[in-house]
C-alpha cells in the first residue's frame, strides 16, 4: 500500500516490503510505481495592473558541474484589490488554505479562491496588529477533526484579543490588560502575545488569558517560540512555554536598534538590524550581526516583519518594510543570490508578510495587498520503500 503526504520537503510514498519475514523501510529513487514530481501551481491572482512586476532568480552554479543548466524561477508581484482603504498591519496563510488579513479599525479581510478579498464584521473598531492560527497539538496522535476546526487569533490595541471561529464568527477574549498587543505567536496548545511595555499575555485552550513576567519594561514588538524581540535591541530567552510559570531573561543588547520580529529559524529584524545565533572564538552560539557587520542592513531601512518559508526548493525568507521595500534571506543551495533587496513599485509601506511554498501575501498601507506568486517551483518526490 502507498500513501502519499505533503510535508515540507514535497511529496512522501510510504510504503512497507516483506523482506525475511520482516518490515523494511528504505529511501529509494523516484520510480515508476510513486507519483513523479509534478509542477506547484501558485493560487490565482486577482492582479490590478496590466502587468505584474517580476524578477527573475537562479540557482548557484554547480560546483562540481559548471556547464550544467541552472533552475530559473520567475516572482510575480501583483497588488489585489481589497476593498478598504484602512491599514493592514498582519496577515497568516497556510500552503493552497485560508488567507486572512487584519488591520486598523477592527477591519478582518479573508480571501476567497474565486472572488477575491472580503470583510468580516470583528464587533471591535480598535486597530488589529497580529494574526495567527491555534491549532490544538498535545503531545501524541493529531485530533484530525481538532485541527481542521483550530480557531483563529488577532491581537491589537488596548489589550484587544479576537478569536474567529471556523464558521468566520470572530468574539473577543479579555485579556487582562490594556496594553496595545503587537505580536502573537502559537505553539502546541497555548498562545502568546506580547506588547507595549513589556507586556506578555498567555492563552490557554479554554480561552483564559494570564499575564507572564518578562523583566523589562521595554515595548515587544516581536515573538516566536522562545525568543521575543523588542525596542532598543531588546531580546529575550523564554524558556518553559510548556510550564505554568515560564521565564524570560533579557539578553545583552547586541544592537541598540529597535528590533520588530523574529523568524521561525531565530533572526531577529528591525530598523536596520539583522541578527542571527552564530558561532564565536569560543564556539558557542551568541546572537551576532548577519554580514558580521552593524551597517549591513542600512540604519533607516527598517524590516517589520518576516516569514520563513522551508519548502523545498524555496528554503528562504522574506522581509517586508518602508515604501514597498522587501528582502529575501536564502539557503545558498538554492539561490544565487543569498540576501537580496528588491524594490517594488507600489510605494507603501508594508507590515505584515505570509509565505508559503510559491503563494505570498504582503499588506501595509490604505489597505494595500500584494500577491507574490512564484513559477517554476517543481518539488521534489521522495519515496520510501
Amino acid at each position: 500500500m502507498r500513501l502519499g503526504v505533503h510535508l515540507g520537503l514535497g511529496i512522501v510514498c510510504l510504503g512497507l516490503l516483506a523482506c525475511g519475514g520482516s518490515s523494511t523501510v528504505r529511501l529509494r529513487e523516484s520510480g515508476d510505481d510513486c507519483p513523479p514530481a509534478k509542477p506547484a501551481i501558485p493560487m490565482r491572482s486577482f492582479g490590478q495592473e496590466a502587468e505584474p512586476f517580476k524578477i527573475e532568480r537562479f540557482t548557484p552554479v554547480d560546483e562540481h558541474d559548471p556547464s550544467a543548466k541552472r533552475r530559473s524561477y520567475v516572482y510575480r508581484f501583483e497588488r489585489e484589490p481589497s476593498g478598504t482603504i484602512e491599514t493592514l498591519r498582519g496577515v497568516f496563510m497556510e500552503h493552497q488554505g485560508r488567507v486572512i488579513a487584519v488591520g486598523h479599525r477592527g477591519t478582518a479581510l479573508v480571501r476567497d479562491p474565486a472572488k477575491g478579498w472580503t470583510r468580516e464584521a470583528t464587533g471591535t473598531e480598535e486597530n488589529l496588529h497580529a494574526i495567527t492560527r491555534a491549532p490544538f497539538r498535545p503531545e501524541g496522535p493529531v485530533d484530525a477533526e481538532r485541527e481542521k476546526h483550530a480557531p483563529y487569533i488577532a491581537v491589537g490595541a488596548h489589550g484587544t484579543a479576537l478569536v474567529r471561529s471556523e464558521a468566520g464568527v470572530w468574539r473577543a477574549e479579555q485579556t487582562g490588560t490594556d496594553k496595545d498587543l503587537f505580536a502573537v505567536w502559537h505553539g502546541g496548545t497555548t498562545t502568546w502575545a506580547v506588547g507595549a511595555g513589556g507586556t506578555m499575555v498567555q492563552r490557554s485552550p479554554e480561552g483564559v488569558w494570564r499575564p507572564v513576567k518578562t523583566r523589562t519594561t521595554a515595548d515587544l514588538y516581536g515573538i516566536h517560540g522562545g525568543n521575543v524581540a523588542g525596542a532598543g535591541g531588546l531580546t529575550l530567552e523564554c524558556r518553559g512555554f510548556d510550564k505554568k510559570e515560564p521565564v524570560c531573561i533579557p539578553r545583552p543588547v547586541v544592537v541598540p536598534r529597535d528590533l520588530r520580529a523574529v523568524s521561525q529559524d531565530d533572526y531577529f529584524l528591525g530598523d536596520g538590524a539583522l541578527l542571527a545565533f552564530m558561532k564565536g572564538p569560543d564556539d558557542k552560539l551568541t546572537l551576532q550581526p548577519v554580514g558580521g557587520s552593524v551597517d549591513f542592513v542600512p540604519a533607516d531601512d527598517p524590516m517589520r516583519a518576516v516569514w520563513s518559508n522551508h519548502w523545498s526548493e524555496m528554503g528562504e525568507k522574506i522581509a517586508v518594510g518602508r515604501a514597498g521595500v522587501v528582502w529575501f534571506l536564502a539557503n545558498p543551495y538554492y539561490r544565487e543570490k543569498t540576501f537580496e533587496r528588491v524594490q517594488l513599485p507600489f510605494g507603501a509601506d508594508l507590515y505584515g508578510v505570509a509565505f508559503e511554498l510559491v503563494d505570498g501575501f504582503l499588506v501595509g498601507d490604505k489597505g494595500t495587498i500584494v500577491h507574490l506568486a512564484v513559477d517554476g517551483v517543481t518539488p521534489p518526490t521522495i519515496c520510501l520503500e
